[in-house]
């Protein structure tokens, strides 16, 4: 059962912005985006990084857009603060596609021999709600 959330919501220009952790579920935006969604480098920095695109799917009404970017593994031990969520881009691209979405544009930045041990598995994506 999802807890609702405390919501703190300010209007700017008929924009409203929600000021509460992605993971928690906002009952009144169920169904009711019809625009873009971005999720710009954030999805590595939770743990529960599932339940916030199941969140998004669940926000997003169909034909609305999802522009994504996001790391997918860290190779080396995990900097502080990142979780991996694949190293298989495909499984990750099914799980969207299993909620919904389907994959309009991606990209994936591959680490290969000539980069840095550091260097990690990257996905550009824009997906759109089916």
């Amino acid at each position: 059962m999802r807890k609702r959330a405390k919501i703190h919501v300010e209007n700017v220009d008929d924009v409203k912005i929600h000021a509460i952790p992605a993971e928690e579920y906002i009952f009144d935006l169920e169904n009711n985006i019809d625009g873009l969604v971005i999720c710009s480098n954030a999805l590595d920095h939770t743990p529960e990084w599932a339940f916030v695109l199941s969140n998004i799917s669940l926000y997003m009404k169909t034909g609305a857009y999802l522009l994504m970017n996001t790391f997918l593994n860290y190779p080396m031990a995990n900097p502080a603060g990142h979780y991996n969520i694949t190293h298989n881009p495909n499984q990750f691209y099914r799980l969207l596609e299993s909620m919904g979405f389907e994959i309009v544009f991606e990209h994936i930045n591959k680490p290969d021999d000539k980069q840095p041990r550091w260097y990690t598995l990257y996905t550009n994506l824009v997906a759109r709600k089916k």
